[in-house]
């Protein structure tokens, strides 16, 4: 894959650093949850297998895209970047900032607001940051994925989450 901007570049870094932050973040609080007794069934190993999964599939694509990054860079031949691109790169690392904050925001919250109030600021906030559409469209994506989440978790496979 090829980016047609370093905004776009910094956009896919960014997800996919949240995305490994919010794996990594899933496997432990997976590993808190109460086992069952006899049956050793813990209601965390379904979280944990998404866990992994996230981690896995996150940390496959960033060095996807850091290989392809890297190749790009060292087969570039002309001239240096120029003054305006150095600065708009500069810029764009303070840019990390936030979305981390943003994330840390989350997994301090999570356990003291309820998972779906949570759950919806957290989206909302994270793709109005990153400038993913118009606010309404916002909201309705981060309501039906916080709805989705309780359908699947909650009714279908019977996990009572934070």
């Amino acid at each position: 894959m090829t980016f047609s901007t370093s905004s776009e570049k910094l956009k896919e870094y960014v997800i996919l650093i949240a995305f490994l932050i919010f794996g990594i973040l899933l496997l432990i609080a997976s590993s808190y949850q109460p086992s069952f007794g006899e049956s050793n069934q813990s209601p965390g190993v379904f979280p944990a297998v998404v866990a992994i999964i996230i981690i896995f599939t996150s940390s496959f694509m960033l060095i996807k895209y850091l290989v392809i990054d890297f190749r790009a860079k060292r087969t570039k031949k002309g001239p240096s970047p120029s003054t305006e691109i150095e600065i708009e790169q500069k810029d764009q690392k303070g840019k990390l900032l936030v979305p981390l904050i943003i994330i840390i925001l989350y997994a301090l919250l999570i356990g003291h607001i309820n998972f779906f109030v949570v759950t919806f600021l957290f989206l909302a906030a994270l793709m109005f940051y990153l400038k993913a559409g118009k606010i309404k469209t916002i909201f309705i994506i981060s309501l039906v994925v916080v709805i989705s989440f309780k359908i699947v978790f909650e009714l279908i496979f019977k996990v009572i989450l934070p």
